[in-house]
C-alpha cells in the first residue's frame, strides 16, 4: 500500500492529482481514518499506462475491466472477443475454426459477427436488472448487473451449449457443463422466492444455470429424478401467469394431437402456484451445418425446437 504522496511522487503526479484519481475510481484506495492507502498494484498499472502511446483499448483506463473471452459452442471455438465489465461492450472479434457454430443472434442471414451483434446477444443471455428478488443477491455477491453473474459462471446454462471460455485456462466442456456435472439450487431459490434456504448462503454460489436463464419471471432450474425442471413463478397478488402457461399447453395439445411437447405442471411452492417446464435437455445436440436455421435440436424428442427466449 502507498501512502498519497509516495504514489504521487511514483506516478509524477501532485497528490491533487492522485486524489481526483481515487474519486473518479481510476486508482484503488482504502480510507484510513482521513488519508488514504492506495493500491501498489492499481499505481503501478497507472504508471505503465502513462508510458504507453496513443488512446486506452475501448476507452477503458480501467485494464481490469478488459476481459479476454473465447465464445465455445461445446468444444468448439465459435470466436474470440474482449468484454468490457463496466460499459457491457465488447471489441476486437477474431473468427475461429468453429465459427459455424456462431449463434443465431450474431448472425442472421450470413451477417459477419460484429460488435454491436454480439454485445446484445450477450445481454439476452443474463438475468435482467429487474428481475425480482435480484437486487439483494447482487449486493451479497458484490455484482452490479446480472450479466456480471453470468461472466462469472461462464455463461453456461440449461438452454443451449454456448459458453465464455476465458482464453487463459484450459479446461474441457465435458467437465463444467450443467448437464453432465449438476448445479447448485441454492442461489436459484434466492432468486424465486426473495430469500435463501435455511443453513445456505447465496455468497460465492456462481455454479447455477439460473445465472444465465433470462427473463423478468423468477424462475430457477432444479434436478429431480434425473430430470431437470425449470419452475418459474408469476407476478402480483393474482400470480396469472403459471395458469397461463398450463392453459397455453392444454390448448396446444389439443389442437395439435400426436405432437410431443413441453410438460407443463403446477404446483404449490411457498403458498404460490408454480409452473414446471419439464424440457428433458439433457442429451442436447447441435446441429452442425453453417446453413441450418436451426441453432439446436432435442435428440429426445423428435426433433422439436425450444424457444429462442425464455418470456
Amino acid at each position: 500500500m502507498y501512502t498519497t504522496k509516495e504514489a504521487a511522487q511514483r506516478l509524477g503526479i501532485s497528490m491533487r492529482r492522485v486524489n481526483a484519481l481515487v474519486a473518479s475510481g481510476d486508482l484503488e484506495a482504502q480510507r484510513f481514518g482521513r488519508s488514504w492507502m492506495l493500491d501498489e498494484r492499481s499505481v503501478h498499472e497507472r504508471a505503465e499506462r502513462g508510458r504507453t502511446a496513443g488512446r486506452p483499448k475501448m476507452n477503458e483506463k480501467n485494464e481490469r475491466n478488459l476481459t479476454p473471452f473465447t465464445l465455445m459452442n461445446r468444444n468448439h471455438p465459435v470466436l474470440d472477443f474482449v468484454y468490457n465489465r463496466r460499459t457491457r461492450e465488447t471489441a476486437d472479434i477474431v473468427p475461429r475454426e468453429g465459427i459455424a457454430w456462431k449463434p443465431l443472434g450474431i448472425g442472421l442471414r450470413e451477417r459477419t459477427p460484429n460488435r454491436y451483434d454480439l454485445a446484445a446477444w450477450i445481454a439476452s443471455r443474463s438475468i435482467p436488472d429487474m428481475r425480482p428478488n435480484l437486487a439483494p443477491v447482487l449486493r451479497e455477491l458484490a455484482a452490479r448487473h446480472g450479466i456480471d453473474l453470468m461472466f462469472d459462471s461462464w455463461g453456461l446454462n440449461l438452454s443451449d451449449q454456448y459458453w465464455f471460455k476465458p482464453v487463459d485456462i484450459d479446461v474441457d466442456w465435458h467437465d463444467v457443463n450443467y448437464f453432465e456435472n449438476g448445479y447448485e439450487e441454492a442461489l436459484g431459490e434466492t432468486l424465486l422466492g426473495g430469500s435463501a434456504p435455511a443453513g445456505t448462503s447465496t455468497a460465492r454460489i456462481t455454479h447455477s444455470p439460473d445465472i444465465a436463464t433470462p427473463g423478468m419471471l423468477s424462475k430457477t432450474w432444479i434436478h429431480r429424478d434425473g430430470t431437470n425442471l425449470l419452475v418459474k413463478s408469476g407476478t402480483g397478488n393474482e400470480n396469472r401467469e403459471p395458469y397461463n402457461e398450463k392453459l397455453a399447453t392444454a390448448l396446444l395439445t389439443r389442437t395439435a394431437p400426436g405432437r410431443r411437447r413441453l410438460r407443463c405442471l403446477l404446483t404449490d411452492r411457498t403458498a404460490r402456484a408454480r409452473l414446471l417446464d419439464v424440457p428433458n435437455l439433457r442429451n442436447v445436440r447441435n446441429r452442425a451445418h453453417p446453413r441450418s436455421r436451426r441453432a439446436y435440436r432435442l435428440r429426445s424428442d423428435g426433433g422439436a425446437r425450444p424457444p429462442s427466449r425464455i418470456p
